[in-house]
Formats: structure tokens, C-alpha cells, sequence
């Protein structure tokens, strides 16, 4: 860089500058041709010291006379040849004479540009209106105007097409939020709802898809298993052609499922044993002797009346069609009336089993959930007696270990995680014998593996460095809060505090998921078919199985999670601080979102204290606190069928997506104050709750 210096003086400009331009300017400066230019008093630049410049005005008078003016080489005296000799005494008498300045005709003063100076003031102004334009793109996208970035257009763009600006936001928040939404939205015919979370998760598929079906020869060879079983499960050609066949393979190796196939009581029935069936499903497949998870939504659905009729009668229907299915592939003949009697029996089976379980309220208990005893009072205090056999505990804990080479004795230590669960249980498996038993457990585990397996996976390394720096914002903003509970004494808030702060996060992914090296070790013993996919299930269950019973006896690492920032607080933000809510209270998924909003929001407003406002979004007129509120509204759009809503209030614990937004900011007070809500409006009940 270098800087310029312009000085008027009477007839000529002066430039003082660094050597480097003086050199660089040297030889490229045309004169202005013939005498009455020079000698009317022209302005030239001239370059160098006061001394310089007059040496090199003597010598540019002195090549004034010359026709053909050639391009100045040296800031000293020139000879221009025998015609600047001839006219030296007179250049320098005009030089020396103030007379001859003072007479200089009034039309020769006119100013005149060299193309040197228009040149360099051309730069400057450019560079000028470059800085200026710099400065005001800054200002804009920082906090004197509108954001104008490709993020802020993007966010403001979606804002505005869910929403309904029509809509009073003090009267329905959600309609005002999601209005536009909704229209835009109709559930597609394969669903029964329709939401965010499904658009999300639509995306994501079609981004995995890109990643299992693109060809890369350097890959790690944990991948290239990945994509072989990607490839097995989209050979639909394969699958057709196979039929039931892999899993007419698979039945007898979990001792069969006696209604579809003969003779099971002569064949399996005589050795057959709860401890060995339960444990050979526990061992492989990752069935485990805990309170199960029941074929039917929720327990409520078992009572078989209405609204929960047609649900039972395509229940019974499907465990029908499927024996008839297995029945008909192994060739053998079809009674319907006997595989009737089996399905409604397991069914009877299982409603009995539902009622037997406890209800999700007591399962949220850690008290009644966590029960460590050793095995031997286990066996002790909760007998079972199945086809009048009793169940043997330790015998049954062994048959599954002794895949992962470990041995238990009596003395073992174990966790009981449902103990009234087996107390009822007994009384239930009292009535049944070993056909009907082992008819359930298979079909439970056969069910399960016609409906298949979901795969998921982030991969959002940016996304996840911005998550850490919110959690801490809203951790800090709970605990905080914890002096404003009147309800909790100093030695409970001091506790809460402590745990508050032993959160850690644990974002989207392990941090192994990009360490090649890592995965090829984590998944050597695995290797799949791209012709077997039905074989590459079951060895993804026995794999992930196996990786559990290695793990029974370390203790779990302590976790929470969560994520980013501006309009993420309203979003993400939200979940972050609900989730955290839940780790001191998880008696109900309202208190949590009461909790989440409002610990989200105060961590925003500590961040603008911090960072400062942020700009507007372009065509949208909300400030950042309505925008926190209406993006967290708007996570929430969605819509259902009249069916789906029925089974989410009996089977969901959270509350439908527009309650969700409705409920929390009702109880939130600064909603109410962001949008100037009147006092008699929809949205500012007299009543509110706060619990966190």
C-alpha cells in the first residue's frame, strides 16, 4: 500500500509519494504537446522533492518546442536535441522571469487533467464508493438495517409462507403461526397425520439415500457394510422371489410357533421350557423378560370395545393371516377353525398380560422401577408356574449370558425393573399351558419382524457446535430460575443446582461416527448379503443383543441433550430446556414445556445482552421477541386424521402440537407483552401456572 499527497499550487500540481511510485510512474507520463501548453502555465504532476520539480519543469519547457512528445524517463534536466539547445536561454528566462508568469494569457490558466492524475483520482474514488458500500453491506447485516443475508431472506421466506397474518396472535397464536401451513399441508393418503417433524424426517431419508447409494471406492469398510444391507433391504426382486422362506428357516431354532406347524407337542412340547424359549428369543433376537411392550398401541386398547373394536378384530386378522401364510409355504393343510382358536386365546393371553403391566405413571417411579436384590431373592420372592412347571431364575439369567461368555450364580446382583408386574404375572400364566405361551412369545417376536426395522442417523457437525454453546445458556438460565421457586427449600435448590450442572451433552451423534478406524472395529463381526435381507435383520438384533449383555454389568453414562441459537432458542431451544426440566421433574410433559419456553427465552435475552440486538428480518414486521415466539410455534404445525387423534390422546404423553403452543404460552407472560395482547384476549387467561 502507499498513499498519495495532491498539492495546488499556482500552476501545477505536486505529488509526494513513496519511491516505489515515483519509480513506477517514471517514463508512462504524456506531455502535452507544443509550446503554448507548457508556457501558458499547464498543469502538470510532477513528482519528487521541490528541488526535483523544478529541475523537471526546466526540462519539460526545455522539450515543450519538440512536435513529437516523448514520454518522461528522468525527474532531472533533459537535452531534447538541437532544438532544445536553441531555445534553452529562453526557456530559462520564462522560467526565472516573473513577468512571464504574471503575463500568461487569461485562456491558457484553463485547468487541464493529465491522464496520470484522472487516473489515479479515478482509483481513489473507486476504492472510495467500494468502502463505502462494504460498510453499509456490514451495518445492514449486523444492526442498523435488515438482514439481507442468504440465512435471514431463507428464515424470513419460511416465517412468513406457515403463517396467517390475518389472524389476531393474541387470539389463536397457533392459527396465527401455522395458518399458512395448514393450507399448503394436506396429510399424504399412506399417513394419518402430517407435521414438521415428518417433513424433517423425509429429508433426512432422501440425504441418507444419497449416502448409501453413492459409489466410493476409498470408503471404510463399516460403510460399505452399511450400503450392502441398504442394498438387501431395496432388492424387492430378491425379497419377492424368497417369499416366507427365511423365516420358515428361522422357526425352528426359537422352538416353533405352534399354530403353523403340526404335531408341536409332539416334536417340542415334551422339553419345552419357559426359561429356554424366553431365552433363546432374549439371546438372539433382543427379546427381554422385562414388562413388554404390547402388541396394541396402549392397555386401553384390549377392552376390544369401542373406539378400539376395529382395532382388535385387524390385530386378530393380521396373527391370522400370517400362520395362514407359513402354514401355506411349508405345504401343509389349513384348518382356519383350529388357527382361529389359537389367535383368540393369545389374544385373551395378551389382553390379560396388558392389564398385568403398570401403568406409565408408575413406571416414571424410580422407586417402584429400580429394585436391586440378588438373584436368589428374586427367585425367592416372585415364582412363577408355567404349564406347571416353576420358573428358574438363575437358569434362565445364564442361558442368555452364555453368549457373551459370563456366568451368574445366586449371589449375582440384578435389577428388577418391574416386581408388581411378575407378582400379576403369575396369575396370568396360571391359566395358559405351553402351546399357548410359546404361540404368544412367537408371535411377538414374528410380528415385529413383519412390520421391520427403522434406520436414522446426523450428520450435522456444525449444527452441533452451535447446540453446546446454547445448552450452557439454558442450564444457566434453570439454574438461575431455581432462586425464584418459593416452593423449594435451600438444601433442595442447592441439590438441584449441582445436577443442573452435571448435565453433559450428548448431540446427535457419537463423536466415533467419523472415525473410520473406530467403526471398522465396532462392526467386524458383523457381515451382511445384499440377496438375504430377512438374515441381515436378524443378525443387526443378535448383534446389538450381544453388545447389551456385554454391557449389563457398567453403569450407563449420565446424559442430556439439546441444541443452537436467535431463532433456534424459540425452536430447538425450546426442546433443550425442556428436556433439562425433565431431568427434576418428569411427572408430566406440560410442566416441561412451561419450563422449556420460558427458560429458552430468558437464555435469548441473555444472549442480546451479550451480542447485542439482532437486525430485522427482510418483509417481515416482527421484532426478535416475536419471532423467538413464533418459530417456536411453527415447529409445531401439523395436522391429523380424526383416527390418529383418538389413539395419540390414549397412547401419547404429550399433548397435540396446538395445545402445546397454546398452553405454554398462556402460562408465559412475556408472550403477552411481545405482541401487546389486551388483557381480555385468548391468550392472557386470568389464571396461569408456573412450576420452573
Amino acid at each position: 500500500m502507499f498513499s498519495v499527497t495532491l498539492l495546488r499550487t499556482q500552476r501545477c500540481w505536486s505529488v509526494h509519494s513513496h519511491p516505489f511510485v515515483r519509480k513506477a510512474l517514471m517514463g508512462c507520463c504524456p506531455l502535452t504537446q507544443g509550446s503554448a501548453a507548457v508556457g501558458s502555465g499547464a498543469d502538470l504532476l510532477l513528482l519528487g522533492t521541490p528541488k526535483e520539480a523544478r529541475d523537471s519543469r526546466l526540462a519539460l519547457t526545455r522539450r515543450s518546442v519538440s512536435v513529437n512528445a516523448r514520454c518522461l524517463s528522468r525527474f532531472s534536466p533533459v537535452s531534447s536535441g538541437s532544438a532544445a539547445m536553441r531555445t534553452e536561454a529562453t526557456s530559462q528566462r520564462e522560467l526565472e522571469s516573473p513577468m512571464a508568469e504574471n503575463n500568461t494569457p487569461k485562456s491558457a490558466k484553463k485547468l487541464r487533467w493529465t491522464s496520470l492524475e484522472i487516473g489515479l483520482i479515478t482509483i481513489v474514488s473507486l476504492l472510495f464508493i467500494v468502502l463505502v458500500a462494504l460498510i453499509v453491506l456490514f451495518a445492514t447485516q449486523r444492526h442498523d438495517g435488515v438482514c439481507t443475508s442468504a440465512d435471514c431472506t431463507q428464515s424470513a421466506s419460511r416465517l412468513i409462507e406457515n403463517m396467517d397474518s390475518s389472524v389476531d396472535p393474541c387470539d389463536n397464536f397457533y392459527q396465527y403461526a401455522c395458518g399458512g401451513w395448514l393450507k399448503r399441508n394436506i396429510i399424504p393418503e399412506t399417513s394419518s397425520r402430517h407435521s414438521t417433524f415428518d417433513i424433517l424426517r423425509d429429508e433426512l431419508e432422501v440425504v441418507l439415500k444419497g449416502v448409501l447409494e453413492r459409489q466410493d471406492s476409498s470408503e471404510s469398510s463399516a460403510l460399505t457394510k452399511a450400503k450392502t444391507l441398504y442394498k438387501s433391504c431395496t432388492n424387492e426382486s430378491i425379497i419377492e422371489k424368497r417369499g416366507g422362506t427365511p423365516l420358515l428357516a428361522m422357526l425352528p431354532d426359537i422352538l416353533e410357533w405352534p399354530v403353523a406347524v403340526d404335531n408341536w407337542e409332539d416334536n417340542y412340547g415334551q422339553s419345552w421350557t419357559a426359561e429356554d424359549s424366553i431365552a433363546r428369543l432374549n439371546e438372539k433376537y433382543g427379546k427381554q423378560f422385562d414388562q413388554p411392550l404390547l402388541g396394541l398401541p396402549s392397555r386401553d386398547y384390549y377392552t376390544c370395545t369401542k373406539p378400539y373394536e376395529e382395532a382388535c378384530s385387524s390385530y386378530s386378522q393380521f396373527m391370522t393371516n400370517v400362520a395362514l401364510l407359513i402354514r401355506t409355504d411349508r405345504g401343509l393343510s389349513v384348518n382356519k377353525t383350529r388357527i382361529e382358536e389359537d389367535v383368540e386365546t393369545v389374544m385373551q393371553m395378551e389382553k390379560e398380560i396388558a392389564n398385568a403391566t403398570d401403568t406409565p405413571e408408575d413406571r416414571n417411579n424410580p422407586v417402584l422401577l429400580y429394585n436391586k436384590m440378588q438373584l436368589r431373592v428374586l427367585s425367592e420372592n416372585f415364582t412363577l408356574q408355567i404349564d406347571s412347571k416353576e420358573f428358574n431364575w438363575t437358569r434362565f439369567t445364564n442361558n442368555i449370558m452364555r453368549t457373551v461368555n459370563i456366568t451368574v450364580n445366586d449371589d449375582e446382583q440384578v435389577i428388577v425393573y418391574a416386581p408388581n408386574y411378575f407378582l400379576r404375572l403369575n396369575t396370568v400364566l396360571a391359566k395358559y399351558s405351553a402351546r399357548d405361551v410359546q404361540n404368544y412369545l412367537v408371535w411377538r417376536y414374528v410380528m415385529n419382524l413383519v412390520v421391520g426395522l427403522s434406520r436414522a442417523y446426523k450428520d450435522t457437525r456444525k449444527a452441533f457446535r452451535k447446540m453446546n454453546e446454547m445448552i450452557a445458556e439454558i442450564r444457566e438460565v434453570f439454574v438461575n430460575n431455581l432462586d425464584e421457586l418459593d416452593w423449594m427449600d435451600a438444601e433442595t435448590r442447592k441439590a438441584a443446582e449441582e445436577k443442573a450442572r452435571a448435565i453433559r451433552e450428548r448431540i446427535g451423534y457419537s463423536e466415533n461416527i467419523k472415525d473410520d478406524a473406530y467403526l471398522d472395529k465396532e462392526y467386524k463381526d458383523l457381515s451382511y448379503n445384499e440377496e438375504q435381507y430377512f438374515e441381515n435383520i436378524l443378525k443387526n438384533l443378535e448383534f446389538s443383543q450381544k453388545k447389551r449383555l456385554r454391557k449389563l454389568r457398567q453403569k450407563p453414562p449420565f446424559f442430556s441433550r439439546g441444541q443452537s441459537k436467535s431463532l433456534n432458542y424459540g425452536g430447538i431451544g425450546m426442546v433443550i430446556g425442556h428436556e433439562i426440566t425433565h431431568g427434576f421433574d418428569d411427572n408430566g410433559e406440560n410442566i416441561a414445556d412451561n419450563g422449556g419456553i420460558r427458560q429458552s427465552y430468558q437464555a435469548y435475552q441473555n444472549y442480546i445482552s451479550k451480542h447485542g440486538e439482532e437486525a430485522p428480518l427482510p418483509g417481515i414486521d416482527l421484532n426478535h421477541q416475536q419471532l423467538f415466539f413464533l418459530n417456536f410455534a411453527q415447529v409445531w404445525c401439523g395436522t391429523h386424521r380424526p383416527e390418529h387423534a383418538v389413539n395419540s390422546i390414549k397412547t401419547d404423553v404429550h399433548s397435540p402440537g396446538k395445545f402445546r403452543v397454546l398452553g405454554s404460552l398462556q402460562n408465559f407472560p412475556e408472550f403477552a407483552k411481545a405482541f401487546n395482547c389486551r388483557r381480555d384476549s385468548y391468550m392472557v387467561p386470568e389464571q396461569t401456572c408456573r412450576v420452573w
